[in-house]
């Protein structure tokens, strides 16, 4: 996780965003609108859903083909849980 919002921080009640084409999930500050941390999830990020009361966001990473070096190879789908207490 990298970076900080606001000053202050806030509670799970924050807005999440799933970057499709990176691989990540940005979480922002409501009261400002800037991201608090950056978590890394699966290949392709999709829906997202969040449990308040376990404190856990689900990111739904729909896979797909990835290339590297090494050629194209073809990623499955997954989900990524995530703690979103802190």
């Amino acid at each position: 996780m990298y970076g900080a919002g606001c000053p202050g921080g806030c509670s799970i009640g924050c807005p999440y965003f799933v970057s499709h084409g990176w691989g990540r999930l940005a979480v922002l500050d409501a009261r400002c609108g800037q991201i608090r941390y950056v978590v890394p999830v699966g290949v392709a990020p999709g829906d997202i859903a969040v449990d308040q009361r376990a404190g856990r966001a689900f990111v739904l990473n729909r896979g797909g083909p990835l290339q590297d070096q090494v050629g194209t190879r073809a990623i499955p789908g997954s989900v990524t849980v995530i703690d979103a207490t802190r």
